[in-house]
């Protein structure tokens, strides 16, 4: 199952949501390519580029900008599968998040989810892979949502997350998204992600203990071997992770992979690959990302990726894109409106 599919679960619901808004969720998805069965069965892999086109041209054919976040009030957390189970044996809403992250390649390849510490909080993001190359919007609003949704099961009363980010643009009308998420929303950020308190983080959960826990981590590992991202997936990951925040240098790299430098070079060499072709395809890959759904302006992609100046950076894209940044925005944006359309 994992890789780069997502289980059919995500796409369970569709049918009676698009039929209120006068669509057909079967012809729809038939248009893409997802057999009909995926919309009923949950367990069905599909290619996570074919979710995409679905959330994306979803929210277009029945007029529904807020497809992403309805599709999440139907669904929870046990979208994830088997891995439910081992979040559900988490003993605090800390190591609840450290497993999702953990683990999470075991449900899909085709997404990303960390755990960061932000002073005394800590973020939890989701993005995709950079091989899939599909708009996001709707998916990281359901994702979030999901997510969301989950966090509030175990925090006090009323909590609400202190900041929830959005790497796309704001849309026209903000309101849906505080009805899920609270007030404290932002858009044309480096990465989709809720903060979460340390005193949340702390709180405890009625837990099956940490000896059932660790027996479903290692029963799920069981039978899962190619599930492992490997070392160019891991390095992959972790490129992007600290990509928005300033330094990524090989020692950066290193100290997250717990590698010495010259061993990492040695094995990513073996593997016909190195730290700068691993961290210039994050570069091209998030540039693209930001261009196409954020608003944020050249100069600010540039900064957000570690480029001294622009120029250095404008160099860069038509190298990676063979294209202007600023045509390629244009292109990429007609381009996903006409995929929406069709």
């Amino acid at each position: 199952m994992a890789g780069y599919y997502v289980r059919s679960a995500i796409l369970v619901g569709s049918i009676p949501l698009l039929a209120e808004r006068g669509a057909d969720a079967r012809e729809l998805a038939r248009s893409i390519g997802i057999d009909a069965a995926a919309l009923t069965d949950p367990d069905i892999p599909v290619p996570a580029a074919q979710i995409l086109d679905f959330y994306e041209r979803a929210a277009r054919v029945a007029d529904c900008p807020t497809f992403g976040l309805r599709m999440a009030a139907r669904t929870g957390i046990a979208v994830v599968g088997p891995l439910w189970i081992l979040l559900r044996q988490a003993q605090t809403l800390q190591q609840m998040g450290e497993d999702l992250a953990a683990h999470f390649e075991l449900y899909t390849r085709a997404a990303i989810v960390k755990l960061r510490r932000v002073g005394n909080d800590a973020l939890l993001t989701w993005g995709m892979a950079g091989d899939v190359d599909r708009t996001e919007v709707q998916l990281a609003e359901f994702s979030l949502a999901v997510l969301c949704a989950e966090l509030r099961r175990h925090a006090p009363s009323g909590w609400e997350p202190p900041s929830v980010r959005f790497r796309h643009a704001a849309p026209r009308d903000r309101a849906p998204l505080r009805r899920v998420f609270g007030a404290n929303l932002s858009f044309d950020q480096t990465e989709n992600g809720i903060l979460i308190e340390r005193r949340v983080l702390d709180q405890p959960l009625r837990a099956a203990g940490s000896r059932t826990r660790t027996l479903l981590s290692h029963v799920l590992r069981q039978g899962e071997a190619s599930a492992d991202p490997g070392l160019l997936s891991r390095a992959d990951a972790a490129v992007r992770a600290m990509l928005p925040y300033g330094r990524c240098t090989l020692e950066d790299l290193s100290r997250a992979l717990a590698m010495a430098p010259r061993t990492l070079q040695e094995h990513l060499k073996a593997q016909g690959s190195s730290f700068q072709q691993i961290r210039d395809a994050a570069r091209a890959d998030l540039a693209g990302r930001y261009l196409r759904e954020s608003r944020m302006s050249l100069s600010q992609v540039a900064d957000v990726l570690g480029f001294a100046e622009l120029s250095v950076f404008s160099r860069c894209f038509r190298r990676w894109h063979g294209v202007s940044a600023r045509q390629w925005r244009s292109a990429a944006r007609a381009r996903d409106e006409a995929v929406a359309t069709s």
